[in-house]
C-alpha cells in the first residue's frame, strides 16, 4: 500500500494485478467519515471488511485490466479510497482525476458523489459504469448524467463509512427506493421500542453485514449503536414487499416544526430535483415554531414554502469528500 500512495504523490497510475500478493487480510486500516455537520470522524476496519464487497464488485462491475478507474474525491475519504483500493486489487488501471479528465485517460468506471455527477459538463462516451453514492440522486440527476455519460450503466448504492455498502440500485430499482440489500448484508427495520416493524412500516434502519466498521478511532456519532451484531447510524426508512429500501432521511435531521416532522433531507431532495445543482437546508432555533429553516443552492430554483430564505450561491461551500459544509454555510445564515 505505501507503493501504492508514493505512486499516486508521483502523479503515477499504478496496476495492481492478480499475480501480486493479497494484503493481510486480519490488518486495519483508518480512513475518515464525510464530517458535514462536524469534524470528520476517523473510523478503524478490517481489511476483510472491504474484501468482500470488493468481490462482488470487482465481478459484477467487470472489473480487470482493461478497466480504468476513475476517482474524482480525496483520498483521504472513505468512498474514495475503496475506489482505488478496489481498483487495484481487481488489477485494474486506476486514475485520480479532475471532472475534465475523463476523456483524456479513457475512464471506463467512474466513482462518483451525485454532487460530484451533476457538474461534469464534458461529454464522456467511453465511461460503461458509474458507481455513485453519497447523497440524493434524482431524476434530475438521472438525466443530467444519461446526456454527459451516454453509454454508462449507473449503479447507485446507500452505506456510510460505519457500514460501507448497504444497498445497491440500478435501473430496474424502484422509484425512490436506494435499493435492495447488497450481497451478505441483512436490513431490519425497528420501532421506537427497538421491536420488528411491519413491512412497509417506517422505523430505525438496522443492519447486520460483514463490512462494518471496528470502531471510531478518533471521534463519536451519537446516532450510531451496535447491539448484538446490528448496526445503526441513525437513518429512518422502511422495507417495501419486495425488499427494497426507501429512506425518509437521518432521524437528526428530522426535525418537528409546528407540530409536523420535517426532514431536511427530503427538503434538500426536493431542491436538486427542482433544478439546483446542489442544496443545502439549515434548522434555526425558534421559540415559536421550534425552528425555521433556511436554504442555500447552486442555481436559481423557486423558494419552498417550508423555507423561510432561499439563497443562491456560485458555488456552495463542500468538503474534500465532496458534501455540503453545513459549517461554513452557518457563517453565511441570515
Amino acid at each position: 500500500m505505501a507503493a501504492f500512495f508514493n505512486a499516486l504523490d508521483a502523479g503515477l497510475s499504478p496496476v495492481v494485478g492478480p499475480q501480486v500478493d493479497a494484503p493481510d487480510l486480519a490488518g486495519h486500516f483508518f480512513t475518515l467519515t464525510g464530517g458535514s455537520s462536524g469534524p470528520p470522524k476517523v473510523i478503524r476496519r478490517s481489511a476483510a471488511s472491504w474484501g468482500h464487497s470488493i468481490k462482488v464488485l470487482g465481478e459484477r462491475l467487470g472489473l480487470g485490466p482493461d478497466a480504468r478507474v476513475g476517482v474524482l474525491g480525496d483520498l483521504t475519504y472513505s468512498l474514495s479510497l475503496y475506489a482505488a483500493v478496489e481498483a487495484l486489487c481487481c488489477g485494474a488501471h486506476l486514475h485520480f482525476l479532475p471532472r475534465a479528465g475523463l476523456n483524456a485517460r479513457g475512464i471506463t468506471h467512474l466513482y462518483a458523489t451525485p454532487t460530484q455527477l451533476r457538474l461534469i459538463r464534458q461529454t464522456a462516451p467511453d465511461v460503461t459504469h458509474v458507481i455513485s453514492g453519497g447523497g440524493p440522486f434524482d431524476p434530475a440527476t438521472a438525466a443530467h448524467v444519461a446526456t454527459v455519460l451516454p453509454n454508462a450503466r449507473v449503479w447507485r448504492f446507500y452505506g456510510a463509512a460505519e457500514t460501507s455498502f448497504v444497498t445497491l440500485a440500478d435501473s430496474y430499482t424502484p422509484a425512490n427506493a436506494v435499493g435492495a440489500p447488497f450481497p451478505g448484508v441483512e436490513i431490519e427495520i425497528r420501532d421506537p421500542q427497538g421491536q420488528p416493524c411491519q413491512t412497509g412500516a417506517e422505523g430505525l434502519v438496522w443492519l447486520r453485514s460483514p463490512m462494518v466498521f471496528t470502531e471510531y478511532a478518533s471521534g463519536q456519532s451519537d446516532s450510531t449503536r451496535v447491539e448484538n451484531g446490528w448496526i445503526t447510524v441513525g437513518e429512518i426508512g422502511r422495507l417495501g414487499r419486495n425488499g427494497f429500501l426507501f429512506l425518509t432521511g437521518r432521524q437528526d435531521r428530522i426535525l418537528t416544526i409546528a407540530d409536523t416532522s420535517v426532514s431536511l433531507d427530503q427538503l434538500e431532495t426536493g431542491l436538486i430535483t427542482a433544478g439546483a445543482t446542489a442544496a443545502a437546508v439549515l434548522p434555526v432555533p425558534d421559540p415559536l415554531r421550534g425552528y425555521i429553516l433556511h436554504g442555500f443552492v447552486e442555481g436559481s430554483v423557486p423558494c419552498p414554502p417550508a423555507l423561510k430564505t432561499l439563497t443562491s450561491l456560485p458555488e456552495l461551500p463542500r468538503l474534500a469528500s465532496g458534501k455540503p459544509d453545513y459549517r461554513a454555510l452557518e457563517r453565511l445564515l441570515p
